[in-house]
């Protein structure tokens, strides 16, 4: 007899969706409500809608005008010249077979960088954040685990608690390092957070989706270069520790001040994590009823906001949402013609004033393809007329799997962060899932045309 979980509609959770065998890293937060629990219907209302949905009624045009082609002979777009590739971690069986969800900062003149890891597969019980700092982005020394364990480490398929690595906080001139902390409660369907359907403890042909519920999450302040003070968790928020672990701290030595500073930026459309089960903005449904995640939202000149998203339906195609009140309320969102491996992107702003939206803008048969890593500029935002390859021809795997379940890797240049400084994009990412590169691209040659 399928042995089932109690319903979980009064918690955070996340769900995991293997879209693909190989890459099963796409993620929702959401918070159930009631009407989780009710039939669902053709366009999901709720509880993945944003509270508020905007009456913006000039919507502007989205364009991907920029012809690709991935072949085995070319990446599809124009590889670009000035562009150097350094390594951040190399893999190695004696760090873990994977390595993902990579993270950058520039502070006082320093690079900063952390990512997930686990022994041996994605996401699994007992996954800790490390990291690693360098003076020039070029060489790069580790500064050990940042966030340790907070449970006993399992395969990756199996229930438990794990962390994520999430982007930095940097507030009154001070650095935080942030990690998601969510438990693996059981194993659902697509439609579970629409149904709210009974849980399977176990993955089982029906229940395949990895249901995950949030729990917090953890801070970490960087002072002097690179030492690591006391471990806290945000806010009012202290879970309950998983026996055998340490009970943490609340942020109670913070100011009142500083607490608030760093509320905001998780909080803010443009800085929160793609992951930040806390915010609206994480909770979507588009209009055609597909589920989205990993948002990233950037300002535009006159005051619109604007939200690329990843879909989970396998449509290979990103999906945009705008906002004119800060967030406050957004339109529905509409699939695009931006192509999307699908993989999790990232939306950004150069000095000159350009955007640019860093991923894997490429579409395969299969839906599997995370190369090459390619970077779209836009003048507005919304159209890009010009686009290139930063790096592609993805290496074979240098860690054999450490387990006899799928881990959850996957080939391809993935996952990218970004930092501007010294005159140049950095732009860090995954390798395969089991190594961190860094690319440094010349400013001087995403100019204006």
């Amino acid at each position: 007899m399928q042995k089932f979980l109690p319903n979980f509609t009064h918690y955070f959770v996340v769900i995991c969706l293997v879209l693909m065998a190989r890459h099963t890293d796409c993620t929702i937060f959401f918070q159930p409500t009631q009407a989780a629990t009710q039939e669902p219907t053709n366009v999901v209302e709720n509880p993945l809608q944003s509270p508020k949905t905007s009456t913006l009624t000039d919507i502007p045009t989205v364009a991907w005008n920029v012809d690709w082609a991935v072949t085995r002979v070319r990446p599809g777009y124009p590889l670009l010249e000035e562009v150097a590739h350094f390594s951040v971690h190399s893999a190695s069986v004696e760090s873990g077979a994977y390595h993902h969800h990579p993270q950058i900062s520039f502070f006082q003149n320093r690079f900063f960088a952390n990512w997930s890891n686990h022994p041996s597969g994605e996401d699994g019980p007992g996954q800790k954040v490390i990291g690693a700092k360098s003076d020039d982005g070029m060489n790069w020394k580790p500064i050990g685990t940042v966030f340790e364990p907070c449970d006993e480490i399992k395969v990756s398929t199996a229930n438990g608690r794990s962390l994520i690595a999430s982007p930095f906080i940097e507030v009154d001139n001070r650095l935080f390092a942030v990690a998601i902390v969510n438990d693996g409660v059981g194993y659902g369907t697509f439609q579970t957070p629409v149904t709210g359907q009974p849980l399977s403890e176990t993955k089982t042909e029906e229940f395949g989706k990895r249901i995950r519920r949030a729990r917090g999450y953890l801070l970490r302040e960087i002072v002097d270069g690179g030492t690591l003070e006391p471990v806290f968790w945000m806010g009012n928020k202290k879970p309950v520790p998983v026996k055998g672990f340490p009970e943490l701290p609340r942020s109670t030595h913070l100011s009142a001040s500083v607490l608030e500073k760093l509320k905001r930026k998780q909080q803010d459309p443009i800085t929160q994590s793609p992951w930040d089960f806390d915010s609206p903005h994480s909770k979507i449904a588009a209009r055609d009823g597909s589920l989205l995640s990993e948002p990233t939202t950037q300002l535009s000149e006159d005051g619109l906001m604007i939200r690329y998203q990843r879909d989970m339906g396998g449509s290979q195609k990103l999906y945009v949402q705008f906002s004119d009140d800060n967030g406050e309320s957004w339109t529905r969102a509409d699939r695009t013609e931006i192509p999307d491996a699908p993989s999790k992107s990232v939306f950004g702003r150069l000095p000159d004033g350009q955007f640019f939206l860093i991923g894997n803008q490429v579409v395969s048969k299969r839906g599997t393809r995370r190369d090459p890593l390619s970077i779209g500029l836009s003048k507005n935002g919304t159209i890009f007329d010009r686009a290139f390859a930063i790096r592609w021809r993805t290496p074979k795997f240098q860690v054999a799997s450490q387990q006899s379940e799928p881990d959850g890797r996957g080939r391809g240049f993935q996952y990218p962060s970004y930092v501007i400084a010294k005159d140049a994009l950095w732009v860090i990412y995954s390798v395969n899932k089991e190594s961190i590169d860094i690319s440094r691209i010349d400013l001087d040659e995403l100019e204006r045309e």
